[in-house]
């Protein structure tokens, strides 16, 4: 999903996966494209696994992603600590806001956190 200016959003209702989810965040926010594809709408949970940074201890704008290999799930962490919030868009309901527990239920096993640069 090629994605607009930074600031500005698609009409609503918001037609995308995860990782276009994850994308389009980080978009509205006016930070480089967390896939290293200048926003063309190329991108997917393994290409957020590839560039972004793994880190342990997730803060708000990082990126949690379930499951091995190229991800099964990516949601963005809004809050840090040892059971992050997050919101986490890819289903008829979402985007949602949960704990990062609460989502391990009905996913893959395997949780990485990514830090991409933001300015």
């Amino acid at each position: 999903m090629p994605v607009q200016a930074a600031g500005t959003l698609p009409r609503l209702p918001l037609t995308t996966d995860c990782s276009g989810f994850v994308t389009l965040c980080y978009r509205a926010a006016g930070t480089p494209d967390p896939n290293a594809s200048n926003y063309n709408g190329q991108g997917f949970t393994g290409t957020l696994l590839k560039f972004g940074a793994k880190v342990s201890h997730p803060r708000p704008a990082d990126v949690v992603v379930f499951g091995g290999g190229t991800g099964h799930h990516a949601a963005l962490v809004v809050e840090g600590g040892a059971d992050p919030l997050i919101v986490s868009h890819g289903s008829e309901a979402g985007p949602i806001v949960l704990r990062v527990s609460a989502e391990r239920r009905y996913q893959p096993p395997g949780v990485t956190y990514l830090r991409f640069p933001v300015s």
